[in-house]
């Protein structure tokens, strides 16, 4: 009788089961109301061969993912999963093959389910960004900006780069907002022939650092090499004053414009010029050209430079103890040349230097004129112009230019 009761009682749960799992079912079935729910679903791309086919590429980062909420019928969400993010049976897609041109855009991608019934209230984002550009490559010289100053006795020459240009490749908006390339190189340790390595920064047009990951750039560094000089400053001197009896050394105040030059070259070569030699100055051929002022070259020795290449100075000579006098000499008292007159009626100014305690005392009778002309002249009866040589009695003088005085033969009756 036990045994029966158990066999009864197991019976009965069972049937409750089932029964209630059938229950469920029907209810399940028979609630068709709408429900929402969120997935997070693969993003998938096309078009990007005709991106490819006229030369562009995206520059931005695509989401690899999407957020879509759906809505539809109770058993149909459930058909789609019951996993609460994510889904197979939805599928995103970004089309860009209505791309033809570089620039920003912002497109719609699609949503299809394996599962009808089915439509979308939301998707995150709404809209996809999509960049596009052209991939360009652009040569740029690499500029040098020294920083430091170099020691005194040394001067920077002859240097280049083993990289003088580099190539930047990226999109052409990125790439055209780069302005130069730039290495920095510190004068302050150059000594002798120098190698220094350093980076090649990009700047922009505001002289910022530019960086950007979708640039590139051939080389990141180069090494700049110069032939360091050594440096020296040097005086200008003339070899020596051409005087005479009159005027001497003592008497002549010689300055130099510019007094000192900078040169450069060979350590060694530098190390043993003291001074620059500019020539000779005469005092008689600088008063002869009624000037003080001589403009001389300046000839370097031979390895030697410096900063003017056609570099001059001006030697000026000032004297002591002279002063520059003009004495008339009237017609009168030109000496006759027999058969010939004169033309000259008003005589002639004699122009001379003389010491300063001499100066009062030179007067026209102090004068003596000599005539110097060609005897063929004179026999052919051809002579028109006499040279007349000039002396002082007693005193030392120089004397300035050449006189000359016109003559007509006389026409005897």
């Amino acid at each position: 009788m036990r045994e029966f009761v158990k066999k009864y009682d197991l019976g009965n749960w069972a049937v409750a089961i089932v029964a209630a799992f059938l229950l469920w079912m029907y209810a399940v079935s028979a609630d068709d109301s709408n429900i929402s729910h969120s997935y997070t679903v693969p993003l998938q791309v096309t078009g990007q061969n005709t991106l490819s086919a006229t030369g562009l590429n995206i520059i931005n980062t695509l989401p690899e993912r999407v957020s879509i909420k759906v809505s539809g019928p109770r058993d149909k969400i459930y058909q789609l999963g019951d996993n609460k993010t994510t889904t197979d049976k939805i599928s995103a897609k970004l089309d860009l093959s209505s791309i033809y041109e570089a620039g920003d855009y912002k497109l719609s991608y699609d949503v299809s389910f394996e599962v009808d019934s089915i439509s979308v209230e939301q998707k995150s984002p709404a809209q996809i960004s999509v960049s596009v550009d052209r991939i360009v490559t652009e040569k740029i010289p690499v500029e040098i900006n020294f920083t430091g100053k170099l020691t005194e006795d040394f001067n920077l020459e002859n240097y280049y780069l083993s990289v003088p240009e580099i190539e930047v490749r990226g999109p052409q908006r990125y790439v055209d907002e780069i302005a130069k390339a730039v290495v920095s190189i510190d004068r302050t340790n150059l000594h002798e022939d120098a190698e220094v390595q350093g980076d090649i920064v990009l700047y922009d047009a505001e002289g910022e650092k530019y960086v950007n990951e979708q640039v590139s750039q051939s080389h990141a560094s180069t090494v700049f090499t110069a032939t360091m000089h050594k440096t020296k400053t040097v005086e200008l001197k003339i070899n020596k004053l051409i005087s005479n009896d009159i005027i001497t050394d003592e008497m002549a105040k010689v300055t130099i414009a510019p007094q000192t030059i900078q040169i450069w070259g060979d350590t060694e070569l530098v190390d043993s010029i003291e001074e620059i030699m500019l020539g000779d100055v005469s005092i008689a051929k600088c008063l002869e050209t009624d000037t003080f002022d001589y403009v001389l070259p300046v000839k370097l020795p031979e390895g030697v430079m410096a900063e003017v290449t056609d570099l001059a100075a001006t030697v000026k000579v000032e004297l002591e103890g002279v002063e520059k006098i003009s004495v008339h000499v009237p017609a009168e008292m030109l000496p006759a040349i027999e058969g010939y007159e004169i033309v000259n009626t008003e005589g002639i100014d004699v122009v001379m230097y003389a010491k300063t305690e001499d100066v009062a005392n030179i007067t026209v009778e102090e004068l003596k004129l000599f005539p110097i002309y060609s005897q063929g002249d004179y026999d052919n009866d051809t002579l028109h112009q006499v040279d007349m040589k000039v002396v002082c009695i007693d005193y030392e003088v120089i004397f300035i230019g050449e006189y000359m005085v016109e003559v007509n033969k006389v026409i005897e009756e």
